[in-house]
């Protein structure tokens, strides 16, 4: 590839994030929220440590709680790496490194989209899709684990497209195996989903070893699996060790506890379910094998429109599978759509909930990379049946449709974009969770609410950005759940805003009917009460 293409491409991806960063002054919603705050406690010299619960699962003991419980460290890891180097804890200095990853993005997109057409014209598309990504727009230069994903994709398929070259003397595949482990591990720091990729590459090197079925050649064979396994899993744990080794020493497991107890949820808000040890295999078999299926419909439904309307922003999906069928015979293109199908068929029946609520689309971020790289080959064969059957000129026809797309793209990315930064109601869009937490957290301070008491909230991230006090999640439940967690973490005061657990519709609707929570005010919609201490 030319110098000069790079620099173009780079440069255009590197003006765009800052444009989409520019519109964005704070996380806007709770994943960033979590990342950027504890990004800063990092900074801080507070270490893994968070000020805020946001769930139950791990039975967390007291604040400030041990954190990425739930979520991973790599975004964080990431965030605080850009303020370190920026020397300043701003926002726009956390996403500085997000925001590079975003302009680097297109470039390897454009390589990878050149293993699959010699058509040099056509591959700009490719890149210039990564940077008008439709709905990814609003979230590539956050702080959350998107563009990482995305990145890691487009190295795990360049790597994963060159293995085949590189199987021939174990001197040469020892490195490309300790690469493959290092870039699992590092899917794994960015999502606890990520683990998956350190199975895809063992199945890369299963493969690898054992295509030659002779039996002179199957114990040179097995010596090279086990040379290469061991090249994974030390690449894999040059990247995990330090967090497997945290663990330990915090809980004596490998993994954080409550994490996998998600798989017993009949409800997406018993994320938030206090006690966790509610969550059980017992309490999933009562809500009954009717509506454990209807979950998992209604997932596959939601994760299906994902994939077609955000994934593949529609247009995309008849070329991506012409260009999946082109290449239909590959081991590369077999191995990626197994991928696919196990993360899909995992945020489907596994975790229903946290994959229609946004997991599949930050987990299927991985595969956009290699959409993007396909789209080219598939328009590609497209023109060529219309030179075959309409008389097209080949040329101008791929240059036609290669700048029309790319303008839907633009179109299509300006206007998701919009909706969800734009202004409305005098205020923009983005910032208006954060902008009603500062105004609660002004009026604490009106009514002098003691700095170091805790607050219970729907957003605990989030609140604690705005306001730097201490705070607890509103658990799913009635008033009663709420005074038993209020009493186990020491919450003095609740901020009940009107999207609140079903249990509570009766304390916001009529704040005086519980006497042990003291109404005191209401900040534009929210309530705002005095806990008192749970009766014996």
């Amino acid at each position: 590839m030319k110098r000069k293409t790079c620099f173009i491409l780079v440069g255009v991806g590197l003006a765009a994030a800052i444009l989409w960063a520019a519109f964005q002054p704070v996380p806007g919603y709770m994943d960033a929220e979590y990342y950027y705050a504890n990004a800063l406690q990092l900074v801080n010299g507070q270490g893994l440590q968070e000020p805020f619960i946001w769930n139950y699962l791990a039975n967390p003991g007291s604040l400030p709680s041990h954190s990425f419980t739930y979520w991973m460290p790599l975004p964080s890891l990431v965030a605080a790496a850009g303020m370190i180097i920026f020397k300043s804890t701003s926002f726009f200095a956390a996403r500085s490194i997000f925001i590079l990853s975003a302009a680097v993005l297109p470039l390897l997109v454009m390589t990878l989209a050149r293993k699959f057409t010699e058509n040099r014209s056509l591959t700009w598309a490719a890149g210039l899709l990564a940077i008008f990504s439709g709905f990814y727009t609003v979230f590539i230069s956050q702080t959350d684990s998107f563009v990482l994903i995305m990145l890691l994709g487009s190295c795990y398929a360049l790597a994963a497209f060159s293995g085949c070259q590189v199987f021939s003397s174990i001197s040469k595949s020892i490195p490309y195996f300790v690469g493959l482990g290092f870039l699992s591990g590092l899917f794994h720091l960015a999502r606890a989903d990520g683990l998956l990729w350190l199975g895809g590459s063992i199945a890369i090197l299963f493969w690898r070893a054992f295509e030659n079925r002779e039996k002179s050649a199957r114990r040179k064979n097995l010596f090279r699996f086990l040379i290469g396994a061991a090249g994974i899993m030390a690449g894999y744990l040059a990247a995990t060790g330090w967090w497997y080794a945290r663990n330990i020493s915090v809980w004596g497991t490998l993994m954080p506890p409550g994490g996998l107890s998600t798989i017993w949820l009949t409800a997406y808000d018993q994320t938030f379910i206090y006690p966790a040890s509610s969550l059980s295999l017992t309490g999933w078999l009562e809500s009954g094998w009717k509506a454990i299926l209807e979950v998992r419909v209604n997932s596959f439904l939601q994760n299906l429109k994902t994939l077609l309307g955000i994934q593949q922003m529609v247009f995309l999906l008849p070329f991506t599978l012409a260009g999946l069928w082109r290449f239909r015979k590959l081991p590369f293109t077999k191995f990626f759509f197994l991928m696919w199908l196990a993360l899909f068929t995992i945020m489907t029946v596994v975790f229903p909930f946290a994959g229609a609520r946004g997991g599949y689309l930050h987990s299927g971020s991985v595969f956009q990379p290699l959409v993007w790289a396909l789209f080219p080959a598939g328009l590609e064969q497209f023109i060529k049946w219309g030179e075959a059957k309409r008389n097209w000129n080949a040329r101008i026809a791929g240059k036609v449709f290669a700048f029309g797309f790319i303008g839907i793209a633009v179109v299509l990315s300006a206007a998701v974009y919009y909706t969800k930064i734009g202004v409305r109601g005098g205020s923009q869009e983005w910032a208006k969770s954060n902008d009603q937490y500062l105004r609660i957290a002004s009026k604490l301070i009106e009514i002098k609410v003691d700095p170091s008491s805790i607050i219970m909230v729907n957003n605990p991230p989030g609140f604690y950005l705005a306001s730097e006090r201490y705070s607890i999640v509103i658990p799913d439940g009635d008033p009663g759940t709420l005074l038993k967690a209020a009493d186990r973490y020491d919450a003095s005061y609740l901020v009940l805003e009107q999207n609140h657990p079903a249990g509570l519709d009766e304390l916001y609707n009529n704040p005086q009917c519980c006497q042990d929570l003291e109404f005191i005010t209401s900040v534009n919609g929210a309530r705002i009460f005095r806990i008192h201490e749970l009766s014996q």
